[in-house]
C-alpha cells in the first residue's frame, strides 16, 4: 500500500501537465502517512526498549563483558524471527513491528538466566570448560519450559480461524520465532561467547567462600531475604494475601473497556442515504447541506463527495443504498487534529439540519459497517414496520449508541409484472 501510494503521487504533476488549463489534483485519501507514522514510532520504541534492556543488564550484572555477551542475544533472535517472517511469507508491518517490540524485553531473559548462572561458577573458580558445561546443564530445564510456556499462550493465535486469525496470526508467528530464537541462542551461542571473553576466578576453595560472602552482600540479596524468611514463616498470611490480589484483579475486568481495534488513522466517511426514489437533484442539495457542515468543522483537511452512482457495488461497500439517492463524503482531518472530537462535533451539526436523510460516520475510510447490526423478522410488511420502529427506538436510547439507521426506510414497494407469452 505504502509503495502504491508512493507510486501514485509521482504520477500527479504529470497527470496535472496532462491536464493543462490549470488542473490540480488533491490526495484525499491515502493511509500511507499513517501507516509509515505508526511503522516509525514502533521501530523507535523497539529501539528504546532494546537500549534501555541493555542498560538494565548492565545495571544488574556490573560487567561490560557479560553486558555484551547477552545483549548479542537480542538481535540475533530478532533476526531470526525475520528469517521466519520471510519463510512464512509475512512482511513487516505494524503488527510485526508491534510483535518484535513486545519481544525484545523477553528474548534476553533466557540468556540472563544462562549466563548468570555461567558467572556464578566461574567465580567460584571451578575449571572453565567445566563451569560452563555444569551452569547450562542445571538451568536448561527451566528456560527451556519458561520459554515453552510463553509460547503456548501465543502458539494457538495462529492457528485461529476467522479475521481475527488472519489479523492476528503474524503477530503470534513473530513473537513465537522470536522466544523459540531466544532459547536456542541462550542454550549455544552464550555459553561459547561465555567461554571466550569470561575468566574463571583464581583462588580455588578460597574464591568459593568469596564469591559466596558477595552474593550475601548483593543489595538485592540483602532485601529479599528477610522478605522471604517472613514469607515462610508466616505462610498462611502470604497465601492470604496472594488471594486477595488475584480475585481482586476480577473485579477490575468490568472496568476495561472492551473494542475489536481502534481504528486509528486520520480518515473516516460520512454516508448519506435519502427515501428511495429522491431524484438526483434533490440528494446533490441534501448533500450541499452536508458539506456546509463538513467545511465548518475545525480539523478537517480535505474531503470528497461522490453523490449518487451507477456503481452499485462501490456504494454498497460504503454502506449506502445505490441510485441517485445516495451520498458518500470521504474526510481526511489534519494530523494534529483530534479526529474523535472532529466526528462529536460534525454529528452536532449534522444533527441540527433538516431534511438530509439518513446520515451515518464511520472511521477508518469506511468499508467497516456498522459496530452492531440487528436483524427484524416479521411474518407481515405492518408488523416487520413495527417491529423494525420498536428497536429502532430501543438502540437509540441506549446510552453510548449513535448513527442508527433503520434500513426499513430504504425498501419500497415493487409491482413485477411477468406476461404470458402464450
Amino acid at each position: 500500500a505504502v509503495e502504491i501510494s508512493h507510486a501514485v503521487r509521482e504520477k500527479i504533476p504529470e497527470l496535472e501537465a496532462v491536464l493543462g488549463d490549470g488542473a490540480r489534483l488533491t490526495v484525499v485519501f491515502d493511509q500511507a502517512p499513517f501507516i509509515e507514522e505508526s511503522i516509525r514510532g514502533l521501530t523507535t520504541e523497539g529501539l528504546l526498549g532494546l537500549g534501555f534492556a541493555v542498560l538494565v543488564i548492565l545495571i544488574f550484572l556490573l560487567s561490560i563483558r557479560s553486558t555484551l555477551v547477552t545483549a548479542v542475544s537480542i538481535p540475533l533472535s530478532v533476526l531470526i524471527a525475520m528469517i521466519g517472517l520471510k519463510v512464512g511469507g509475512h512482511s513487516l508491518n505494524i503488527l510485526t513491528l508491534g510483535a518484535l517490540t513486545i519481544a525484545v524485553g523477553r528474548v534476553v531473559d533466557d540468556s540472563i538466566v544462562v549466563l548468570e548462572n555461567i558467572k556464578r561458577h566461574l567465580g567460584y573458580g571451578e575449571p572453565k570448560h567445566a563451569a560452563i558445561l555444569t551452569a547450562v546443564r542445571e538451568v536448561a530445564g527451566a528456560v527451556t519450559a519458561s520459554t515453552i510456556t510463553t509460547v503456548a499462550v501465543f502458539l494457538p493465535i495462529a492457528v485461529v480461524g476467522g479475521q481475527v486469525g488472519e489479523l492476528f496470526r503474524p503477530f503470534a508467528v513473530t513473537v513465537t520465532v522470536a522466544l523459540l530464537a531466544s532459547l536456542l541462542v541462550s542454550l549455544t551461542v552464550i555459553p561459547v561467547l561465555a567461554y571466550w571473553f569470561l575468566k574463571p576466578a583464581a583462588g580455588g576453595v578460597e574464591a568459593r567462600e568469596r564469591a559466596r560472602a558477595r552474593e550475601l552482600r548483593n543489595p538485592l540479596q540483602r532485601v529479599y531475604l528477610p522478605v522471604l524468611r517472613w514469607a515462610i514463616g508466616h505462610r498462611v498470611v502470604t497465601l492470604v494475601l496472594g488471594a486477595v490480589v488475584f480475585l481482586g484483579t476480577f473485579g477490575l475486568v468490568p472496568r476495561l473497556e472492551t473494542n475489536f481495534l481502534d481504528q486509528g488513522g486520520n480518515t473516516f466517511t460520512v454516508t448519506q442515504e435519502l427515501p428511495p426514489g429522491t431524484s438526483l437533484a434533490r440528494t446533490d442539495a441534501a448533500a450541499k447541506k452536508v458539506e456546509e457542515a463538513i467545511r465548518e468543522v475545525d480539523g478537517v483537511e480535505t474531503y470528497q463527495v461522490m453523490v449518487g452512482s451507477s456503481d452499485e457495488a462501490l456504494m454498497i461497500a460504503f454502506g449506502a443504498g445505490s441510485g441517485a439517492n445516495s451520498a458518500i463524503f470521504s474526510i481526511t482531518t489534519d494530523v494534529e487534529a483530534d479526529q474523535k472530537a472532529v466526528e462529536a462535533e460534525l454529528r452536532r451539526r449534522l444533527g441540527e439540519l433538516r431534511d438530509i436523510g439518513q446520515v451515518r460516520l464511520s472511521s477508518g475510510g469506511g468499508f467497516g459497517g456498522a459496530a452492531l447490526q440487528v436483524v427484524v423478522r416479521a411474518p407481515d410488511q405492518e408488523t416487520l414496520r413495527a417491529a423494525a420502529a420498536q428497536v429502532e427506538k430501543a438502540v437509540r436510547d441506549t446510552p453510548d449508541t449513535a448513527d442508527v439507521v433503520n434500513d426499513l426506510a430504504a425498501s419500497q414497494p415493487t409491482v413485477r409484472v411477468r406476461v404470458d407469452r402464450a
